[in-house]
């Protein structure tokens, strides 16, 4: 079986949850440009209220990053 990595460009209202779930299957990369931003959600912590920390909890596959040449 192969095994798959997903990249989800923008961490906002649409981004972030779809990465959350893929997380629960796939290993996943969160990509956003904002560096606070990422800061905050490798710390469980979504400013706009849309995962709640359970989510985070429950989708351990996932990368969250800035810099797009580290992949």
């Amino acid at each position: 079986m192969k095994s798959y990595k997903i990249a989800v460009i923008g961490l906002g209202y649409v981004g972030l949850p779809l990465a959350i779930n893929f997380a629960k299957y796939y290993d996943v990369v969160g990509f956003d440009k904002n560096k606070l931003r990422i800061r905050q959600l490798r710390n469980n912590i979504d400013i706009n209220n849309d995962i709640t920390k359970k989510n985070f909890l429950n989708s351990k596959k996932i990368v969250f990053d800035f810099d797009f040449l580290r992949y």
